[in-house]
């Protein structure tokens, strides 16, 4: 069986917070894939970013059906490449599974997945959090994020006092992204795509730095000790006090890196499993847990990273996996990026 994996792509809805702009590049990367028969391409999470697609020029924290259709209406609109290398794919004899991400639970809705066939010409898989094959298993990352797991037999909520149609039950870090974080998006939308972030903050001037910490923090405690509260007939402003605690202490260190590497290692340990494949964390890695590895398959959305005076583009990755009785193959292919050098006045600007 040959799987390749990509997550992260990160489809957006072509406005100024969509994160994926190298199309062509991906279409070239599969169009050259030699799979040893028929082959499986699985989107492990995060494929479409819903999350940063606006709605009438909105962020609406409510997420129902009808909201989800038209932001991947807007999506389809602006990269009808993945579309068409994905129906390609198909045609040429091979499947296609989707695993759901933090940023694509809306694939959880029945006309996601038809719309998302129909938009391919196909039948895909949709395989929930988590697809396995022979000694191969592949899940996004999400639900080993505190941040951001969720309970997949209610991922979908009634509150019609609310909203008039269910929607999407959503983890509290994502609706404060939402309600936070997508304004600074919008107005800095490079920033958030430089790596590592302890060398873009020595770059920024005293004052952004001071709108980021105080704002994220002012924002925390309004929320634990005042919004949840008056608003607790609303199930997406519930805030557990241990998720307080782990973000304030996360913005005490100055540090909201994604961590899934421990929990993924005691998971596949404790597995049947000889390869797992993760995403999520945007750190392409091959790590080997005994005789066992897991492959984090990095990202496919526009990154750059810091190196003396310029911002230099992140390559893309993906995992090549080939198993019979036993794993044969299985590793991490790194794709350079097609995206321009930037110098590093680029911040700068980007703040003007």
């Amino acid at each position: 069986m040959q799987i390749y994996v990509f997550s992260d792509i990160e489809l957006g809805g072509g406005t100024i917070t969509d994160d994926f702009s190298e199309d062509t590049l991906f279409e070239h990367t599969i169009t050259q894939l030699q799979p040893r028969g028929k082959a499986v391409l699985v989107f492990n999470g995060d494929t479409f970013d819903f999350m940063k697609v606006p709605y009438k020029k909105k962020y609406p924290e409510h997420i129902t059906e009808t909201i989800s259709l038209a932001k991947l209406a807007k999506i389809k609109k602006a990269h009808p490449t993945f579309f068409r290398v994905c129906a390609q794919w198909c045609e040429d004899g091979n499947d296609i599974v989707f695993v759901y991400g933090n940023h694509d639970f809306d694939l959880v809705f029945p006309s996601i997945q038809n719309k998302i066939m129909e938009y391919i010409g196909h039948t895909v898989t949709f395989a929930g959090f988590e697809w396995t094959s022979g000694p191969v298993r592949i899940e996004h990352g999400s639900q080993l994020d505190n941040f951001f797991k969720v309970d997949p037999d209610k991922l979908l909520i009634e509150r019609e006092k609310i909203v008039s149609e269910p929607f999407l039950k959503l983890p509290w870090m994502y609706t404060a992204i939402y309600k936070h974080h997508m304004q600074l998006k919008e107005d800095y939308p490079l920033l958030e795509k430089i790596k590592p972030r302890d060398k873009l903050i020595k770059h920024l001037p005293l004052d952004i730095k001071r709108h980021y910490f105080w704002g994220s923090l002012r924002y925390v405690l309004f929320s634990f000790f005042i919004d949840q509260w008056r608003r607790w007939s609303d199930p997406l402003s519930h805030m557990h006090w241990k998720e307080f605690g782990h973000v304030i202490q996360k913005l005490m260190r100055n540090s909201l890196h994604l961590e899934v590497i421990k929990k993924a290692k005691r998971e596949l340990r404790r597995s049947k499993y000889s390869v797992l494949c993760i995403g999520h964390n945007h750190e392409p890695q091959k790590i080997w847990v005994g005789n066992k590895v897991i492959l984090n398959t990095g990202n496919w959305r526009d990154e750059y990273f810091i190196q003396e005076k310029m911002l230099l583009p992140r390559p893309k990755t993906y995992a090549d996996i080939y198993y019979e009785e036993h794993v044969q193959h299985a590793e991490l292919i790194y794709v350079p990026s097609t995206l321009p050098l930037l110098p590093i006045e680029r911040i700068y600007k980007e703040l003007e």
